[in-house]
């Protein structure tokens, strides 16, 4: 009788010793899984704040640069008012109207284009070829309404192929009529 107590006691404890290991190697996988679920949430939400804060930084720098643009247009604007501003050089001319931002790293010349949508005058050549912009959204919606301040244009593609938009103010006589319009261009690239 005493080696049947035996083997029935051994699967007992067999048993037992199994369901503690089970619960043992159970406990273990779980405390592991929330670890791992822990690390990823924390990596999730810091990859989360990086990159807004990357989005924040390129919309500052965006904003920046328009602003700085669209101060260089005003600064034609108020230029093209001065007495005599036509009777100078052409050379001399730009100057004048023309600031160093406007030169900036990924911003294109500047165009004082005339009411008829030909451009008058260049920020970046002296001899400019006959270029007509009366077809283009940023001499439309100006020469159509006299209170858009600037406009920001839909991309175009440049004779060069060059993808570009621009920002544009309206040029206006003394009377409030139309005159024109300054654009200033931003490479897409």
């Amino acid at each position: 009788m005493s080696s049947n107590h035996q083997l029935i006691r051994k699967p007992t404890y067999a048993k037992r010793l199994i369901a503690l290991g089970t619960i043992v190697t159970l406990s273990l996988s779980a405390i592991f899984a929330n670890v791992l679920w822990e690390m990823r949430r924390r990596d999730r939400q810091e990859a989360l704040d990086a990159a807004t804060n990357l989005v924040s930084t390129i919309g500052i720098d965006i904003s920046r640069n328009i602003e700085l643009y669209d101060l260089s247009l005003q600064g034609v604007i108020d230029g093209l008012k001065l007495p005599d501003i036509d009777g100078l050089r052409s050379e001399v001319r730009r100057m004048v109207l023309f600031d160093r931002a406007a030169t900036a790293k990924g911003l294109g010349g500047i165009l004082v284009i005339d009411a008829v949508g030909m451009v008058a005058i260049d920020s970046q050549l002296a001899d400019f070829p006959a270029t007509s912009h009366s077809h283009r959204d940023f001499f439309l919606v100006h020469q159509q309404r006299d209170n858009v301040g600037l406009y920001i244009s839909r991309p175009w593609v440049t004779s060069d192929g060059e993808h570009v938009m621009s920002l544009s103010r309206r040029i206006s006589n003394p009377d409030g009529s139309f005159a024109g319009v300054v654009a200033g261009t931003i490479r897409l690239s």
